[in-house]
């Protein structure tokens, strides 16, 4: 991208822009496997130089998966993630993934432990390149890929839903606040190619912990249009925040809206 202090040109290690590894070797009901999304760009800074330019190396995720199937109805996911930006210490072992899970019939699904909050987990495989460009919300810091909770979610082919009962203190640092935080997701499947879906969220965010007091309630409601067909994507998200970083702080912070396309407005591959 061009503009008056930078000029960053990027190889991307596969087509989508990152490189993917997956080795998955079984054994028994038992499947390791992993996963690395990498991307090698020359940042360039005008008139001054700093260690991140030049051609660098960024592992924007590492993971190591397992997974093993006890029966029909249980199965154990552990997904841990590793990030290595450039000219950065590699950061702590992460466990993004890490539940039970209870299969049930007519498409419904119990998840126990760290596991998929329900917007996200719909939304990035709508937009399908969160990798190269997150999508609304977790650009903007109003969303999390998974929790620490209870989470129940239904498919179908006209309608799915999902709710989770979470700590609200994310995946990287899990941190229990005084209370339950809530969020989730209902979707409308049009028909095989548009959906229209609708997210909210409500709690504390972990951030009334200890001592802290709670003076607001963190809100956040989404909304999305989009379309999926044969390697071909667009649509737009809505995303409304109330008192997002606000919960332990004595100012009401105005409102916030937000209207954007999915990460991109059309993608197009196959």
């Amino acid at each position: 991208m061009f503009n008056k202090t930078r000029l960053s040109v990027s190889v991307l290690l596969a087509t989508s822009g990152l490189l993917v590894i997956s080795a998955p070797v079984s054994a028994s009901q038992t499947t390791l496997s992993s996963q690395v999304f990498a991307n090698f760009s020359n940042i360039q800074i005008d008139d001054q130089h700093q260690d991140i330019e030049d051609w660098q190396l960024d592992v924007k995720r590492f993971y190591l998966n397992l997974d093993h199937q006890f029966n029909d109805d249980w199965s154990l996911t552990v997904t841990t993630d590793v990030q290595w930006q450039r000219q950065q210490d590699p950061t702590d072992i992460w466990f993004r993934h890490a539940y039970i899970k209870r299969n049930f019939n007519q498409g419904s699904t119990l998840k126990i432990g760290v596991a998929e909050l329900p917007w996200i987990d719909y939304i990035a495989r709508r937009v399908g390149y969160r990798y190269v460009d997150p999508s609304l919300t977790p650009k903007n810091k109003l969303a999390g890929p998974t929790d620490l909770g209870i989470h129940y979610g239904h498919k179908s082919a006209h309608f799915s839903y999902a709710v989770s009962a979470i700590t609200g203190g994310g995946f990287q640092k899990p941190t229990v606040g005084d209370r339950i935080d809530l969020e989730v997701s209902a979707v409308w499947h049009i028909n095989k190619q548009f959906d229209f879906a609708l997210g909210a969220y409500q709690g504390t965010r972990a951030l009334d912990k200890d001592e802290a007091e709670k003076n607001h309630t963190a809100e956040r409601f989404n909304a999305a249009l989009s379309y999926l067909h044969q390697g071909v994507r667009f649509g737009v998200e809505y995303v409304y925040n109330n008192n997002w970083n606000q919960v332990n702080k004595i100012p009401n912070n105005a409102p916030q809206a937000r209207l954007n396309y999915l990460a991109y407005p059309v993608y197009l591959y196959r």
